[in-house]
């Protein structure tokens, strides 16, 4: 046994010697009162019989100061180590990322592989042995208590879980099952760590004693072609549009199919033949008509369906509940210039520098057209996409560059150099609204809305250099909800992307109108489950409304990995480590029950009488 607060012992001598100081009190009380009785001569005659005492040490003393003794002991935390029984400790962390939704040959994803392995060697642990179990996607972990999970109920958990949609490096992913591990062991008992993932193992894995990266063989994955963008130009006026889709191919081998557009009671829409080499990027245009009609945008393989059929698809409504989620890859400072000449405001000293992934629900069609306006619709896939490029010999677009002489990006050169703008030929917003809000949630808050700038002369903006330039419309799109998501540090601390952002819808909408970012990992977190592929904020799941496109795809995973667990993970023996058992409230009752005896019993008679 040993106490865990020795400092506290040193309050027994004091309480003794309190003990004492008054034991001696109440003997000279006792002599006063024997004085007032006029009984000095019996007293006299007893005190000439015995020696003189003037500090008794009875029996109620003792049982004082065993009492105290224990209260002492109690405060200074006694703890009994002992031996446990024998056990093993494992934190198993599944990396349910959105790559574990690729498919492979036979139809089934990835995540069947990841979770499978999983269970197979949760199953090989005793009844004895604890388990946490932790999930990349949302970042939690499923144990009731720092006791873990039996094997058995680890199982169940692992079969509860899906793929998510939140992008998480490897890196970090690693990191996050280390620090689980540490907190678990710092009550001394050794703690193995494993981590089953689709992906290749993080730097610095091979090299832990107690923790492995367990690489799922993919055994084989199919390609993927996805429908990466579309938008339509112009989206608000009436008559004939054009609508613009962005198709790529991120596998590793040719790809010939075609992208079709039906539209629901409109007329029939010619496909596209299209022939994509691996990692081409191509655009078609179709020319439906008025937008009256629901439109379906889709990508047929001639080779069947492809790792990822969900990204096939994406529908458009005539009406502000379709967005299609994209893509925009760009850095921080470009971000960060483009709301300075949206707010017109000074050089901001925002430190940000990290490369962001930001998704975004672009608004395609209005729910009405809006008056006296044209407007062009922004789309923003990845920074390699750029330019928009259209297939030979389909439709010759003229396409908006920076540098070039276009009301567009007018003001935008010097800014985000090198930064392209893939969008049709644009024409200047005249005048439209602030903001429009396209969905909210139960308490209020704003999921998507769509921010569009003035283009009035007595709101010009000016350059940092204090250069007057022209304002010019733009057409944003924000969707808190869902699209925050990056993949360098997982969240920007203020001043960053996310401030930058906040503070320009706030700017729009005003101080007193409630708006909260929240990311797809947030929200994950809340709903302590992925969200779904197809999920849109605030929409009616049985509306058709959209197809959200995955952040992470990968095209090639090793097929050759590890498919064992390290037998130094595996086979770790059994051991009896050390088991604490406080004893402080054992001393407290301890201390009760002597002063209750104390009260009821301990007192002595009286040496004086």
């Amino acid at each position: 046994m040993f106490v865990e607060t020795p400092t506290a012992l040193w309050l027994f001598p004091a309480g003794v010697l309190a003990l004492l100081l008054l034991q001696l009190w109440q003997a000279r009380r006792r002599e006063l009162l024997v004085g007032s009785l006029f009984i000095w001569r019996r007293v006299a005659e007893k005190e000439r019989a015995r020696p003189r005492r003037r500090l008794v040490l009875d029996r109620s003393f003792w049982l004082q100061v065993a009492a105290l003794l224990a209260l002492a002991l109690a405060w200074a935390n006694p703890v009994w180590q002992g031996l446990s029984a024998p056990g093993r400790r494992f934190v198993i962390l599944v990396d349910n990322g959105p790559s574990a939704r690729l498919r492979q040959a036979s139809g089934a994803p990835l995540w069947d592989r990841v979770r499978s392995m999983a269970s197979g060697f949760l199953e090989g642990l005793s009844a004895g042995d604890r388990v946490i179990l932790c999930t990349a996607v949302p970042f939690s972990r499923h144990r009731p208590s720092n006791d873990g999970l039996s094997p058995q109920r680890a199982r169940e958990d692992l079969g509860t879980i899906s793929p998510g949609l939140t992008p998480i490096e490897t890196t970090e992913l690693w990191r996050y099952a280390l620090e689980e591990a540490r907190r678990w062991a710092s009550d001394g008992h050794p703690v193995r760590t494993l981590v089953f993932s689709i992906r290749p193992a993080a730097s610095g894995a091979a090299d832990h004693p107690s923790a492995a990266w367990v690489a799922v063989p993919s055994g084989g994955v199919l390609g993927n072609v996805a429908l990466t963008a579309f938008g339509a130009s112009p989206p608000f006026e009436p008559g004939p549009n054009e609508l613009l889709v962005q198709v790529r191919n991120f596998g590793a081998e040719s790809v010939s199919g075609r992208v079709t557009c039906e539209a629901d009671g409109g007329p029939a829409v010619p496909p596209r033949e299209v022939t994509l080499a691996p990692g081409d990027v191509a655009g078609v245009v179709f020319a439906p008509g008025p937008f009256a009609h629901p439109l379906r945008l889709a990508w047929v393989s001639d080779a069947g369906p492809d790792a990822l059929p969900e990204d096939d698809r994406i529908a458009v409504v005539p009406k502000p509940t379709g967005p299609p989620r994209i893509r925009w890859h760009g850095s921080a400072p470009h971000l960060q210039d483009l709301y300075r000449l949206a707010l017109g405001a000074q050089e901001l000293s925002l430190e940000a520098r990290e490369t962001a992934d930001l998704d975004v629900f672009v608004e395609c069609l209005p729910a009405a057209p809006v008056a006296d306006s044209n407007a062009v619709l922004l789309l923003a896939p990845p920074a390699e996409y750029f330019p928009f490029e259209v297939l030979p010999g389909v439709l010759e677009r003229p396409v908006a560059r920076l540098g070039e002489n276009d009301p567009l990006t007018r003001g935008l050169s010097e800014s985000a150099a090198g930064l392209d703008w893939p969008i049709a030929k644009a024409r200047t917003i005249r005048q439209v609204g602030d903001l429009r809000v396209l969905a909210q949630d139960r308490q209020g808050n704003v999921l998507a809305a769509r921010f569009l700038l003035k283009d009035d002369p007595a709101n010009r903006l000016r350059k940092p250099s204090g250069e007057r330039v022209e304002r010019v419309g733009h057409v944003w799109a924000f969707v808190p909800g869902e699209g925050l998501g990056w993949a360098a540090e997982r969240k920007f601390d203020s001043p960053g992307l996310a401030t930058v952002l906040l503070r320009l819808v706030r700017e729009a909408c005003g101080a007193d109108r409630p708006f909260r970012l929240r990311s797809a990992e947030e929200l994950e977190g809340q709903l302590g489950r992925p969200l779904p592929l197809a999920w849109v904020p605030g929409f009616d799941e049985r509306e058709d409304a959209g197809q959200g496109v995955l952040d992470a795809r990968a095209s090639q995973l090793p097929a050759a990995a590890a498919d064992t667990v390290p037998a130094s993970l595996a086979t770790l023996a059994p051991a009896a480590v050390p088991e604490r058992h406080p004893l402080g409230r054992l001393f407290v009752l301890l201390a009760i029950a002597l002063l209750l005896f104390e009260v009821r019993a301990g007192k002595g008679p009286d040496p004086t009488v």
